[in-house]
């Protein structure tokens, strides 16, 4: 039987079927749904089977798409203006990551963003020169920073290679 199908999960929890069947009915249609019914499968996971609950689910999405939608969630229950701001998904990503490395001014982009997206939604530039106005960048790593591949021969998002490449500065 796979970990879908069976009623493995912690006592009191929602059965992960039902988890399943929810997120099925909503994929790709709401974000914030679905991120948040992944977090609450996720806790009622015991640990270290969330992974192959989702692989053995047959969802339509990628578990790193998973994981977009569940930080997007876990951002949007901190910040309920996250909600209600009208932005592509793609804007909406990066919401949680820019929230990481500039919590001082995340208000501020919220804000910035809400007043933008009042009317229509914002394009992906105009979102992209919004954020650029009220989000100092990160620190450029050095020209002789070590290059970083993953073992999959896949290459990494920017933000995360500058980020590595600070690391190991120190």
């Amino acid at each position: 039987d796979s970990l879908a199908m069976k009623q493995v999960h912690k006592p009191n929890a929602r059965p992960l079927a039902a988890s399943a069947r929810d997120i099925r009915s909503l994929e790709r249609r709401n974000i914030f749904g679905v991120g948040r019914l992944l977090l609450e499968a996720k806790e009622s996971c015991e640990h270290g089977d969330w992974l192959t609950w989702f692989k053995t689910s047959a969802f339509s999405f990628k578990a790193a798409t998973a994981e977009r939608y569940m930080s997007v969630a876990g951002l949007a229950a901190k910040f309920r203006t996250v909600r209600n701001l009208k932005l592509h998904p793609v804007t909406l990503y990066r919401l949680p990551a820019i929230h990481r490395d500039s919590h001082a001014v995340f208000p501020d982009l919220l804000d910035a963003l809400a007043k933008a997206s009042a009317k229509r939604i914002l394009t992906v530039p105009e979102a992209n020169a919004i954020i650029a106005e009220v989000v100092p960048p990160l620190p450029s790593p050095p020209d002789d920073a070590p290059s970083v591949v993953p073992d999959d021969g896949e290459s990494m998002p920017a933000d995360l290679v500058k980020a590595l490449a600070i690391v190991a500065q120190h």
